[in-house]
């Protein structure tokens, strides 16, 4: 007898086992894109937690440290010791920017040194006529009137003096530029006169160092500001001084500097006749009304703010009692503008 399978039982079991497979592909199916999911988002995480945790490390928005930036830029970059000492000096926030003051350091140290080193270098310069630390131990002179100068007596040394004097420009003594209440640096130069160790005071005066000192001991930043120089020579035929001469200097000049360069005293009296006089008022050259006197000899300098450059200054009132005969100095002024009247 034979047995008959049934089409339908086959039929059932092939259904069954295909309905089957369909789930399984299904699920392996999603358990990898599952998976996968899964680890976009845990590495998305440690990103993030690291972010956060340094954030919360060295506070939110605050910058790190100069040192803690150089790590981080080792473990980025692996930098030597040379770039690791320039990030020291800038530092980097928690967002790996820099802040603008740095971004300042930053430009000053790829276009040489900082404003204050290079202040320092001048300060540091040797001047061939005179000690430039002479004026930086100078003190302000204490007065009634609130005027800003100080005195230098001896700036320049004897010795120094008298090689100057041997160079001095003849035509200063000359009435083709005798008499002149400012002669020109270049009206000088013109005469092809100024050499040797009169043409290294004019340079020496000229000079940062020079100019960064007296600014310095004035309470006033002259760097940027222009610069004239003008010369004396004799107060004759005609006289200088008088009531004549009593003023204050141009609006335009912040600071006047003049620097006597007669060897001896110009008037052995008690008049001091030649000498500058800082005064009370424009009145007279009396005694009373002096505030103080600079002796115009010996190589000596003198240093004043104009008074409409300082608050709370009177006018820098000044003058000199009559006098005939050699006058020699060098006057340097810093001003506003380039005419500097």
């Amino acid at each position: 007898m034979m047995m008959r399978f049934d089409d339908s039982s086959s039929s059932s079991s092939s259904s069954f086992t295909s309905s089957f497979r369909k789930p399984v592909n299904n699920y392996w199916t999603f358990s990898l894109l599952l998976l996968f999911v899964l680890f976009l988002v845990d590495g998305f995480h440690g990103r993030d937690f690291q972010r956060y945790h340094r954030r919360d490390n060295f506070g939110r928005g605050r910058e790190r440290t100069s040192g803690e930036a150089v790590v981080d830029a080792e473990q980025r970059n692996g930098v030597g010791e040379d770039e690791e000492n320039a990030s020291s000096m800038l530092g980097v926030n928690s967002f790996g920017e820099r802040t603008s003051g740095e971004a300042v350091v930053d430009a000053e140290q790829r276009n040489g040194v900082g404003e204050d080193e290079e202040e320092n270098a001048s300060s540091m310069l040797t001047l061939n006529s005179f000690d430039i630390a002479k004026i930086e131990r100078s003190e302000l002179t204490p007065n009634s009137e609130n005027l800003k100068f100080f005195i230098v007596e001896g700036l320049i040394e004897r010795e120094k003096l008298r090689e100057i004097l041997n160079d001095f420009p003849p035509a200063l003594d000359s009435t083709t530029l005798a008499n002149k209440k400012n002669v020109e640096k270049r009206d000088v130069l013109k005469t092809g006169q100024v050499k040797g160790t009169y043409a290294e005071l004019l340079k020496d005066v000229e000079s940062d160092a020079f100019r960064d000192a007296v600014g310095e001991k004035l309470g006033i930043k002259l760097k940027g500001w222009h610069n004239r120089v003008t010369l004396r020579g004799a107060c004759e035929p005609n006289s200088c001084g008088g009531m004549n001469s009593i003023h204050v200097d141009h609006q335009a000049k912040a600071v006047s500097v003049l620097i006597y360069l007669n060897e001896e005293t110009l008037d052995d009296s008690d008049y001091h006749g030649g000498d500058l006089l800082f005064l009370k008022n424009k009145k007279s050259l009396d005694d009373s009304n002096i505030i103080a006197r600079v002796p115009s000899f010996g190589g000596t300098m003198v240093a004043f703010r104009n008074y409409r450059n300082v608050r709370g200054q009177k006018e820098a009132i000044h003058g000199l009692r009559p006098f005939k005969g050699k006058r020699r100095a060098v006057q340097v002024n810093w001003c506003k503008s380039k005419t500097c009247q």
